[in-house]
């Protein structure tokens, strides 16, 4: 196959038909493709697994991430995202959707052509969500939401170009979003324990002003006092958590249209 790398599209297509009216195997061409396509996907992915540290798994507490879940997002987006949507572009116009001359890229190809291609997306995507997923599993903050729900948002939006691309990608477009929801479901739960361990405090609060002891000549703790500071303190917090929560359903969030989220 042409090894010039500063080829144009044009210059690789005329490359690729010439080896096709040569004899040159469709499936090999194909091959060669996708491997040469590989190993600069696999330095975006690097670049990203560097972030992290090496270690699979959630990260260490003693470890932050050197970004925080934007900067994350874009550059797997600007790097790993963009690069495979150019490698699908070009390569369906090279063995799935060009029509050539004689009828070289007959439909047999063109399937076979398409089928390696799903399996070279989804492969390199399904490293590519783990890395996703072990900095979401990062993300232990019970404040605001917006910037995880931004990163979410530009992961989910970046996504559609693949799904567009390459609709018979089973893992762009399922996982993508169930990863959005996983993440959307731990806030959730982060959310849930803040709540209830605000809630124990409040009752403890309770439960110590009715136990002091009175001093003499004084009244004792008024339990109507109590009852009224402890529910607007309650309802201050839930107010503030629905306040994040909302922010997972707002119109201009790519996967507020979602059923989870609806």
């Amino acid at each position: 196959m042409c090894e010039d790398t500063g080829s144009s599209a044009k210059e690789l297509a005329e490359c690729v038909e010439l080896l096709l009216q040569l004899g040159e195997p469709a499936e090999e061409l194909c091959d060669e493709f996708l491997a040469h396509a590989r190993s600069r996907l696999e330095e975006d992915l690097s670049a990203l697994e560097a972030e992290l540290g090496q270690q699979p798994g959630p990260l260490p507490a003693s470890s932050p991430p050197l970004s925080d879940i934007l900067e994350f997002t874009d550059k797997g987006c600007n790097g790993f995202v963009g690069d495979t949507c150019l490698v699908i572009a070009s390569y369906q116009d090279l063995f799935v959707h060009r029509p050539a001359a004689g009828g070289l890229v007959s439909s047999d190809v063109a399937r076979m052509a398409g089928a390696k291609l799903v399996e070279f997306v989804d492969g390199l995507m399904g490293r590519y969500f783990g890395l996703v997923e072990r900095r979401i599993r990062a993300e232990k903050g019970v404040g605001d939401s917006s910037l995880l729900v931004r990163g979410l948002d530009r992961f989910h939006r970046r996504l559609q170009a693949v799904v567009k691309l390459l609709p018979g990608s089973r893992t762009a477009a399922a996982e993508g979003t169930e990863i959005v929801v996983r993440a959307a479901q731990e806030r959730l739960r982060q959310y849930l324990q803040a709540l209830q361990s605000f809630y124990a405090d409040c009752l403890t609060d309770v439960r110590q002003s009715l136990a002091a002891p009175r001093l003499l000549g004084k009244d004792g703790a008024n339990l109507a006092e109590l009852l009224a500071s402890v529910s607007a303190s309650i309802l201050n917090q839930v107010k503030s958590v629905l306040a994040y929560v909302h922010l997972f359903t707002a119109k201009d969030v790519t996967f507020s249209s979602k059923a989870y989220f609806k």
